[in-house]
């Protein structure tokens, strides 16, 4: 009922080709969640749309992002198969992964209240901005404390610039938005967002270790050689 009215403003505001393409991307977003979802079930995760968190005042701090991420940091990543010829690279793949999603979501989670709790659209999309650009320093950073290679964190980088851009950019028209004025909605939908392009890095990392190939054969890691 929600996504139709939602629908319908967006077809009354901007057009209904605008319209259209929200309704897509909003199908084909449910599809790859629920094929992610059936791969890496989150098992505590709540089913709670943006919606819910506005109308009946749940708490962000039980937002899907931190408890889908919670199950992937317990036990969802360590389950994720990796080509059994690279041991070494599957270590690094999955201490990235951890590293990467444990900082994002404290980060975020860090910043609820000042998110939600911002003096305007222009207010929130700069601390927004500001909390994801201080997230991807940090996980960087933690890379690097870990023994990460840094061919590895530059290669992975640049494979990661779409999620993060796509973030950036939904930051930016939320804050221009008509339909979500609740900051509190605003920054659920963040988080929404953040969870979707997370999943990207699961196969950002992955494509990062097994394409360096030669270039990352024979550095050390954890003291151990990298195949």
């Amino acid at each position: 009922m929600f996504e139709t009215e939602m629908l319908f403003r967006v077809g009354e505001q901007y057009g209904w080709l605008a319209a259209l393409a929200v309704a897509a991307v909003t199908v084909m977003g449910k599809v790859v969640n629920r094929w992610m979802d059936n791969r890496y079930p989150p098992k505590e995760a709540s089913e709670a749309s943006e919606l819910q968190y506005v109308q009946d005042g749940s708490s962000l701090h039980e937002h899907r992002l931190f408890l889908v991420c919670n199950y992937w940091n317990r036990l969802g990543i360590d389950r994720i198969p990796f080509p059994e010829k690279y041991p070494i690279r599957s270590e690094m793949y999955r201490d990235m992964l951890k590293i990467l999603i444990s900082t994002m979501t404290e980060h975020l989670e860090a910043n609820i209240k000042e998110l939600s709790s911002a003096d305007s659209n222009a207010d929130w999309q700069r601390k927004a901005t500001d909390t994801l650009s201080k997230a991807v320093a940090d996980y960087e950073h933690k890379f690097r404390d870990q023994g990460i290679p840094e061919i590895v964190i530059e290669r992975f980088r640049s494979w990661n610039v779409p999620a993060l851009g796509f973030i950036t950019h939904t930051i930016g028209t939320l804050e221009e938005s008509q339909i979500a004025t609740d900051h509190r909605y605003k920054t659920s939908a963040m988080l929404s967002t953040v969870l979707g392009a997370l999943k990207t890095a699961f196969y950002d990392a992955e494509r990062t270790l097994i394409g360096l190939n030669g270039q990352l054969t024979g550095q050390n890691y954890r003291g151990k050689e990298v195949e």
